[in-house]
């Protein structure tokens, strides 16, 4: 049971994703931030948690929820380049609940069988190394689709 004692307002949670930024970055910097940060946002409960989700209704389908670390959360009033964590203002609380923190809901599921990548959607990595991987990105409305070409045998 949770008992409310003190009440501080804090500016907390994820901010919306402004995409037309995206392109002001170079690729090869968000392919270095991807590969480092997906496992360890993924991998770390302080920063991801299950959650059931009303698209997410299979066993081959996985649901988390991305809420923010205490980390990122600030004073409402004060310096805002100060956590919660720096100072006083949580001495003695042995539990921390934040309302109407703004997150993202992430639902992992399978590609349907009949779905084909445009060769637009697709670029090889690697290659430069003497090896290479295949990779195709595209989007479906609000939908992210990640994964490679079907391979076709060749005769």
């Amino acid at each position: 049971m949770y008992t409310p004692g003190l009440t501080i307002p804090v500016l907390a949670g994820l901010a919306p994703m402004n995409a037309s930024l995206v392109g002001l970055i170079p690729s090869s910097i968000m392919c270095i931030y991807f590969s480092t940060w997906s496992y360890g946002i993924l991998a770390v409960s302080k920063f991801v948690t299950g959650i059931v989700s009303e698209e997410c209704t299979t066993d081959s389908c996985l649901s988390v929820f991305l809420p923010g670390g205490l980390e990122i959360a600030r004073l409402r009033t004060g310096n805002l380049n100060s956590t919660l964590l720096n100072g006083t203002a949580l001495d003695n609380s042995p539990t921390i609940l934040i309302n109407d923190a703004p997150g993202f809901q992430l639902d992992f599921f399978p590609i349907d069988p009949s779905y084909s990548f445009d060769s637009d959607d697709c670029n090889i990595y690697g290659q430069e190394r003497g090896q290479g991987l295949q990779i195709c990105l595209a989007s479906n409305n609000l939908t992210l689709l990640a994964g490679s070409p079907t391979l076709r045998p060749s005769c």
